[in-house]
């Protein structure tokens, strides 16, 4: 059976800058509620349906006080601030200011967030310095969306009363469902897969994600400190990413990472598990002397350390010393798994 140095596992907690999530305003809990991505999975404007493959391609990003929607592969965007009244009922929307319109695809009336209203002499509809008024509703994983952007008296408010679009008023209706992110959940890899390389560690992952038909990319990096004590990252090619699909309803894929060292090279092998059958891999070596570097988890369901995207692999021992800090360490190999 092949043998295997001991493992190293150290708690890092920062590489550069951590950006925090900022304070949402007026305390509303469901403005936290909302933040994140969403997925589109309805749309309507004036009691017609969106095209499918418009709404296929639809991305919704709601931080703090803002929401930005966009088609994915085109400069289409629009955004607006809004605020939450969770204690009406229906609970209230309210989008207060306009602050993106990039070529928005239809006429001006398509105009997600710019308010309009009736000129002096109701003869046209010109832009309105008012917010555009709406309601909500949050249930768990979806949310949906309905608000009016056009006053027609001054004296009727434009609010909708309820989760409906009507030709009347230019009503929009949306119904979201929340993209979850990237969910990694380290495995115990077996004896056999352990085994597969000489002198190796395995790192064995379950990748869950609700975006069917994407696909899952592995990409290696090799860090090191220049002369100022900054760290330096390299992309280390050479057969160095593997791809697969992920099934076409959200189901899992496993991925496998397997690393041997000698005192010249690190080898690598990966393989991803596509749900529905079969697997994709790659394997190589990167051109990394290899002496001196520990490998950090992995093994026997040890956890990866993760900082920010990478998660540590390999590491530099500094005085034959286990590094408990980021400023212990001087070098190290990491993967990043990415969905594209």
């Amino acid at each position: 059976m092949a043998t295997r140095p001991s493992v190293i596992i150290f708690v890092a907690t920062t590489l550069g800058v951590l950006f925090a999530r900022g304070q949402v305003r007026a305390g509303d809990d469901d403005a936290k509620l909302m933040a994140g991505k969403w997925r589109v999975v309805s749309a309507k404007h004036n009691e017609g349906d969106y095209l499918k493959d418009k709404i296929e391609k639809m991305v919704v990003v709601i931080d703090k006080n803002t929401i930005r929607v966009s088609i994915e592969d085109t400069k289409s965007a629009q955004a607006a601030e809004f605020t939450l009244d969770p204690k009406k009922e229906p609970k209230h929307i309210d989008f207060t200011k306009a602050t993106l319109d990039s070529e928005w695809p239809g006429d001006r009336y398509d105009k997600l967030f710019q308010s309009w209203r009736l000129s002096d002499d109701l003869a046209d509809v010109i832009p309105a310095d008012t917010k555009v008024q709406g309601i909500y509703k949050l249930e768990g994983d979806s949310l949906t969306l309905c608000w009016r952007t056009t006053k027609v008296s001054p004296t009727k408010d434009v609010r909708p009363s309820e989760f409906k679009s009507f030709v009347y008023h230019q009503e929009f209706l949306f119904v979201l469902e929340r993209v979850h992110p990237a969910v990694f959940e380290p495995l115990q890899a077996t004896p056999e897969e352990r085994d597969q390389l000489t002198n190796s560690r395995a790192w064995k992952f379950r990748y869950r994600t609700t975006q069917p038909q994407k696909t899952l990319r592995l990409s290696y990096f090799h860090f090191t400190r220049d002369a100022a004590g900054q760290f330096q990252k390299r992309y280390l090619t050479g057969s160095s990413t593997s791809s697969g699909t992920v099934g076409d309803d959200g189901k899992i894929n496993d991925v496998l990472i397997l690393l041997s060292t000698d005192n010249d090279n690190v080898q690598f092998s990966n393989t991803l598990s596509r749900p529905k059958g079969g697997s994709v891999g790659g394997s190589g070596q990167f051109n990394v002397h290899a002496k001196g570097l520990a490998f950090v988890g992995g093994g026997d369901g040890g956890s990866p350390t993760r900082i920010g995207e990478h998660f540590i692999l390999l590491a530099r021992i500094k005085d034959g010393k286990a590094p408990k800090r980021l400023d212990e360490i001087s070098e190290f190999i990491s993967v990043v798994v990415e969905v594209e």
